[in-house]
């Protein structure tokens, strides 16, 4: 019995492990294509308007982002998704020019913590997307981090526009 128990036991193990794995493959191939396509709309524009180092700029920072997003890691440290998320930042200033601005308001002290790989950038991405590319007035994007009782909390937050109290009905507190 004991030696079913222990067999049951590793095969769970594995079985979660191996989807831990899959969610974590999923979530690395969240950048989202449109994200690709409206970039190089974008770096085509600026080539058609001569502005060759606001192009290299984005290719150097999408060339980051790609190059990244395949690195074989389930962790990493905050501070490689915090350049991440600059480089995504930076490409998204340009295609909105003034109507997008951001923070990153993270102790220096919390940027050696591992952190699952690929885990800001969706939220980053919701941001942008709901708060700021849909708002008229663009908007400002926060992205903190703080630490309570030895627990490392990242959060991002936007001025865009807020969803109805009726929709938020289901959405997590926290994620």
């Amino acid at each position: 019995i004991t030696h079913r128990l222990v067999h049951t036991t590793m095969r769970l193990y594995e079985a979660e492990m191996a989807k831990k794995t899959a969610e974590l493959k999923y979530l690395y191939a969240q950048i989202n294509p449109h994200f690709l396509f409206n970039t190089i709309e974008v770096i085509k524009g600026c080539t058609v308007e001569e502005d060759a180092w606001k192009s290299y700029r984005m290719l150097d920072a999408l060339g980051k982002i790609f190059r990244y997003s395949v690195t074989v890691a389930d962790e990493v440290p905050l501070k490689e998704e915090v350049r991440l998320v600059r480089n995504y930042f930076y490409i998204h200033k340009m295609r909105f020019g003034g109507k997008l601005d951001y923070e990153i308001r993270i102790p220096e002290e919390m940027m050696e913590y591992q952190i699952p790989k690929m885990i800001l950038q969706p939220l980053v991405e919701n941001a942008v997307v709901h708060g700021v590319e849909a708002s008229e007035n663009g908007g400002r994007i926060l992205l903190e981090g703080s630490m309570e009782k030895g627990c490392l909390t990242l959060t991002v937050s936007n001025t865009g526009n807020w969803i109805p109290g009726e929709k938020m009905e289901g959405f997590p507190e926290t994620a």
